[in-house]
């Protein structure tokens, strides 16, 4: 993806590979972007190369998320929850990104964390912060599990 600044002269830009699961919401978080002085007005996302369609099981789908709890959201924002593995199979290297909405929807900030294993049937603390306290009031906050898929059992 490319960051263009308001007279859409290039400031960054970042390239990488993912894989997109059909049905479901897919984040592309990329933190961190060194922009100096210059604001970013819009940014574009593109594909490079031809997709790879594989049939493929999407392993997030046996995670849930319970408890969510946001807090000192004037100081340093903190969102806490737990994530729960439905699935009787560890799985490996799970990681999370949380969006907060303004009341409108409309996207405002993420954060990302991982874990090194979820375990089967059980369940993990995960934590996302921030340093600042968010621009706009909240409307909802959202955490999407990702993991790496795995090839789709034989039928």
């Amino acid at each position: 993806f490319s960051l263009y600044d308001a007279g859409n002269i290039l400031i960054a830009e970042r390239t990488g590979a993912t894989f997109i699961m059909p049905g479901s919401v897919t984040p592309v978080l990329e933190s961190r972007i060194d922009t100096g002085n210059r604001i970013v007005a819009h940014t574009y996302f593109e594909f490079t190369d031809t997709p790879v369609w594989q049939l493929m099981h999407n392993v997030a789908s046996d995670i849930s998320i319970d408890g969510k709890e946001l807090s000192d959201v004037a100081t340093s924002p903190r969102l806490s929850a737990r994530a729960v593995n439905a699935s009787v199979a560890d799985i490996i290297d799970p990681s999370f990104v949380a969006v907060i909405f303004d009341p409108l929807g409309n996207a405002i900030t993420a954060s990302q964390t991982a874990l090194a294993r979820l375990s089967g049937s059980g369940s993990a603390l995960i934590v996302f912060t921030w340093a600042e306290p968010f621009a706009q009031s909240v409307g909802r906050t959202d955490i999407i599990p990702l993991a790496e898929p795995l090839p789709a059992p034989a039928q």
